[in-house]
């Protein structure tokens, strides 16, 4: 099939202002819902984007956060033989194909007989025989069942990451721009432990405030590294930008990538504000502001899971703040551990309620200062008066926010957007590039004449 490819682009008319781009974002399921509305945020005023095109893939059944490689390898094939794609456009795939190093060591032991090292530190070392490995997967998937089997648990078909990895490198030949999230390290394990070790509470607070209670997010850390508990994104090993998650202050995320393969880095987190109409009900969300909304309500997919944070979020404590006698009713209730359901659904200040043993043994007060009628959720103050939940302020900004928006899929955009607001090269004008040509035919005269002479 002929493709756009075989094309000369002058790099004069690509330099050009007039040239646009169009960026193309391969995605699934609800992710792709949320990443379409965070990339029209974030492009929209951008006049040299032409299109910003969303491509669907399949998600996993076991897990819908990550995309099917078999599928992503079709998207790829399409877009690179069908004529969608011109140089200068932007590709971007927001999935990841993660496998723990240590999982990585073992398979590589088997497959080569001999024991293999393989951490974060030294990863980007193993690449060519990482390569290999995957190339004698895809090339015989059946004699690998196995071994697919021990690294790819949710059917993410893996064994299409080297194929996919392929077209990604000819799409760069091609002069596409391919960008990629780096990956997430360990941030799976690291929640995991801290639910294990009860120090879930404490890990929050860390994320939202940057306060280490007692140090023990650090000794978490710590114990990551030690232990070699590192997720490592198999589709990093492409010639594509490789791009890290930034915090909010542009500096590394706990959830940052922390292998050799990372070669850009853009913000990646997000508070996402709920924005209400003058009657109070939530119009929408906003990813930069309160008062723009970037995802109407009623199409974000995940309503259900921030319908109680609804609740409060956003709005001045003093409006949802129970009184002096409402909250000594509420205290009779939970102290007889009665039903306090038929009570005002406000927020309840914890120290008003609860004894000073039952605040320290429960850990109530770590992540605010306030708790609803039902004792599920616990909510603070911001200084401007607003409520906020510190688990969703993941930006660490106490803008009130009722969902994390994170990961290094939001740097990518960002990333893109970065590199679209680059000034264009400089190219010659034609005066210049006339002056040039003539003094180097001067020139060429000149010498030829003086060897003339010396004859």
């Amino acid at each position: 099939m002929k493709t756009l490819f075989n094309c000369t682009i002058s790099q004069q008319k690509l330099n050009k202002t007039s040239f646009k781009s169009k960026v193309h974002i391969i995605d699934g399921g609800s992710h792709a819902n949320q990443m379409e509305h965070f990339a029209k945020s974030v492009l929209k005023n951008i006049n040299k984007v032409d299109d910003l095109q969303m491509h669907h893939v399949e998600c996993c059944k076991k897990a819908e956060a990550l995309k099917r490689m078999d599928s992503v390898e079709e998207k790829l094939k399409e877009l690179l033989f069908g004529n969608q794609l011109k140089k200068g456009d932007y590709v971007s795939i927001l999935g990841l194909v993660s496998v723990p190093v240590l999982n990585l060591a073992d398979r590589l032991k088997v497959y080569t007989g001999n024991k293999t090292t393989v951490n974060f530190r030294n990863v980007k070392a193993q690449k060519a025989l990482l390569m290999r490995y995957l190339a004698a997967i895809y090339n015989n998937p059946d004699k690998y069942k196995k071994e697919v089997g021990y690294m790819d648990r949710v059917d993410q078909h893996m064994e299409n990451a080297y194929g996919v990895i392929n077209l990604i490198n000819q799409m760069k030949k091609n002069g596409i721009k391919v960008f990629l999230p780096a990956g997430n390290g360990a941030d799976n394990t690291i929640k995991w432990f801290a639910k294990k070790y009860g120090i879930n509470q404490e890990l929050y607070k860390y994320i939202s405030t940057g306060s280490d209670t007692n140090g023990v997010v650090a000794k978490l850390l710590r114990e990551m590294d030690n232990k070699n508990y590192y997720d490592f994104n198999l589709l990093s090993m492409s010639d594509a930008n490789i791009v890290n998650v930034n915090g909010a202050n542009n500096k590394n995320y706990i959830f940052s990538a922390k292998d050799g393969f990372v070669n850009a880095e853009a913000r990646g987190v997000y508070n996402f504000t709920p924005i209400r109409d003058f009657n109070g009900n939530i119009k929408g969300y906003g990813f930069h502001d309160g008062k723009t909304v970037d995802f109407p309500h009623e199409k974000f997919d995940n309503k259900t899971r921030v319908e109680n944070l609804n609740k409060f979020v956003g709005l001045d404590y003093h409006d949802v703040n129970a009184g002096a006698k409402e909250t000594s009713i509420y205290r009779n209730l939970v102290r007889r551990n009665a039903s306090t359901s038929d009570i005002p659904d406000k927020l309840y200040k914890i120290s008003d309620v609860f004894d000073e043993n039952v605040i320290e043994h429960k850990k109530l007060n770590i992540l605010g200062q306030f708790i609803d009628r039902d004792q599920k959720l616990i909510y603070d103050i911001n200084p401007q008066g607003q409520v906020i939940f510190h688990k969703t302020n993941c930006e660490g900004s106490d803008r009130p926010s009722v969902y994390s928006m994170w990961g290094s899929c939001f740097s990518t955009v960002n990333a893109i957007k970065d590199d679209l607001l680059k000034p264009p090269l400089e190219t010659p004008s034609m005066f210049m590039q006339l002056l040039v040509s003539t003094a180097m035919f001067i020139g060429a005269a000149l010498y030829l004449r003086s060897s003339q002479k010396n004859k």
